[in-house]
């Protein structure tokens, strides 16, 4: 004997609300209104003037050379070399003399 389930329509239509969901939405308190909080434009003649930045005559490059410059530079020249094993603290110090010498070639 086949027995056979009963199944439920995708398109059903939704049931009528019962008395308890009626008075449960009757507690709640109404909805708020959200509004987006826009600032009026302001005229032109109240408008401030644009703040103007001082600007020094003459911009003093950065005469410091940093650790992470050196490791950089000497990664270059390690691979250029090849990648020699046991040089590493001539490789340092070389990028560290080349930085050092660009930095006063370009504030002389």
């Amino acid at each position: 004997m086949k027995t056979s389930k009963t199944t439920k329509a995708k398109n059903a239509t939704p049931k009528a609300p019962t008395s308890a969901t009626k008075t449960a939405a009757l507690d709640l308190p109404p909805a708020k209104k959200r509004t987006a909080n826009v600032a009026a434009p302001v005229p032109a003649a109240a408008k401030p003037a644009a703040p103007v930045a001082s600007v020094p005559a003459r911009v003093v490059p950065h005469r410091e050379v940093t650790p992470d410059q050196i490791a950089a530079r000497a990664f270059v020249l390690w691979e250029q070399r090849g990648r020699p094993h046991g040089q590493d603290l001539e490789t340092w110090l070389q990028a560290e003399r080349q930085l050092k010498e660009e930095i006063q070639s370009f504030t002389a």
